[in-house]
């Protein structure tokens, strides 16, 4: 065990993350070159990221009011009082309390069936897969978990993020393709940030915690970045609405601090695999 102090710049502003647990490196090899890739002989393959518009115009609303109804329903049973006109947006102004958060967060994962969607998981699922120019779905290689969709809520100057991370240090993960979808808050000072390029760094030029991580005194299944060969440059492709970012889960992404004081940022994420 050992504690690491990690420093990254974001917008010009350094947050530093304090990690706890024993560090580790990985194999000479990169680990795409044999998993599934599914952003092979894409122009962007070697960012390993793009940004495309998304959805009919139709069909984004009803999504979004799909995540805006489902997270209200959650702020309810939590017993906290939500207005009807809620705005995702405002939820640290309805949820204003670290413990009121911590009790929304008690009501289980922040993800569901794909059939709680407010449109058929099928619409998104051919859209991704035109941008890829591979058929994809939400169907993994594997039965661990069903079909799903998860939506982030991240408080204005909150910690509510997962560390610098690959997704694909938990076997589940792997040979997949993901994407980040913003309903509210995210803008070049919230989004999703990432490290262009890093798919394709071999996993012994990069040092991580070995099983999960302590991040801030907060505990993540996934493990946390601690250091690496090349320089940890962290960018916010910055998808506007009714636009998805595509985005290898091989690549270093995460801790996505929201800078903003006034807004909270709502995203959609999921996860695809080839369709066989």
């Amino acid at each position: 065990m050992s504690t690491r102090q990690l420093t990254l710049d974001y917008d010009g502003e350094q947050v530093t993350f304090t990690v706890e647990g024993a560090v580790t490196r990985g194999a000479d090899a990169t680990l795409l070159d044999g998993d599934d890739n599914l952003i092979a002989g894409r122009p962007w393959a070697e960012a390993g990221f793009v940004v495309a518009p998304f959805l009919a115009p139709d069909e984004y609303r009803r999504l979004a009011e799909g995540v805006r109804l489902t997270l209200r329903a959650r702020i309810a049973a939590a017993g906290i009082d939500v207005p009807a006109d809620f705005a995702l947006e405002r939820y640290h102004e309805v949820v204003a309390t670290d413990e009121a958060h911590a009790a929304v967060s008690a009501r289980g994962p922040w993800c569901h069936p794909v059939g709680d969607l407010g449109v058929p998981v099928e619409a998104i699922s051919q859209r991704v897969s035109e941008i890829l120019g591979v058929r994809v779905s939400t169907t993994p290689p594997h039965a661990e978990f069903p079909e799903h969709f998860c939506y982030r809520v991240v408080r204005p100057r909150s910690r509510d993020n997962n560390p610098p991370h690959r997704d694909v240090w938990l076997d589940r993960l792997r040979h997949a393709v993901n994407i980040y979808v913003p309903f509210a808050g995210s803008t070049p000072r919230s989004s999703l940030p990432l490290v262009r390029g890093s798919h394709r760094w071999k996993e012994s030029e990069i040092e991580r915690t070995a099983e999960g991580a302590r991040v801030n005194g907060m505990t993540f299944t996934v493990p946390s970045v601690v250091g690496a060969a090349h320089p940890l440059v962290l960018e916010r492709p910055n998808p506007g609405l009714n636009e998805v970012l595509v985005f290898s889960p091989y690549l270093i992404h995460g801790g996505a601090f929201n800078q903003q004081t006034d807004r909270t940022r709502v995203s959609l994420e999921m996860r695809f695999w080839r369709l066989r």
